[in-house]
């Protein structure tokens, strides 16, 4: 269950270069009608790796165009590395076919600059982290096993996988235990799946 989007202080992570966009979407901000709203701004993707460490963020907004990262590989970056972040691109480009692609990488909403009021910002927010939510949700859903909580075999191959990974980048060994259950069939013919 979802705490209610205006009933606590949304955390906006903004990552913008350019100063005079900044400016202007902190007062497109205060259009936004959220009951509570805390800004911060970097100027560079690298700042968003050191900036998430020491504080959570509810949404990111971001530019496509920064000083150490442009386009598309800058969602791909961001989502690879700060994959609970919903992201809402703000870019300077009208192009279709790359806000299509935005939303291919992980991207929740492409939205131009220059077609952008307070309303139609603080709407793409609202939406992005509802939308990111319900998606967590339904990726946990689907890694689960409903009746004990534990991994089923997708959610068990995603984990594995990423600590096969894992140890081949660390050069270290990990150990799997398999523990099997004789007798299930009667259980669930006897009592039911449930």
């Amino acid at each position: 269950e979802f705490e209610p989007l205006n009933a606590k202080t949304i955390r906006i992570l903004l990552i913008e270069a350019n100063s005079g966009d900044a400016t202007l979407l902190k007062e497109m901000l205060k259009d936004c009608n959220f009951t509570d709203s805390e800004l911060v701004h970097a100027e560079r993707l690298s700042d968003l790796f050191e900036l998430t460490r020491s504080k959570s963020f509810d949404v990111l907004l971001l530019d496509l165009n920064l000083p150490d990262s442009s386009g598309l590989d800058t969602i791909a970056t961001v989502h690879s590395q700060a994959p609970h972040i919903p992201i809402v691109v703000l870019t300077g480009f009208d192009d279709e076919e790359l806000g299509v692609n935005a939303i291919r990488l992980g991207a929740q909403d492409y939205l131009v600059k220059s077609q952008v009021d307070g309303v139609m910002l603080g709407r793409s927010i609202r939406y992005a982290i509802e939308r990111h939510n319900l998606r967590t949700e339904l990726i946990t859903l689907s890694l689960r096993d409903e009746l004990t909580g534990l991994l089923n075999r997708r959610g068990f191959m995603a984990l594995g996988t990423q600590h096969l990974h894992l140890a081949r980048r660390m050069k270290r060994e990990f150990m799997i235990l398999f523990a099997d259950l004789d007798n299930m069939k009667y259980i669930n013919d006897t009592f039911g799946h449930a």
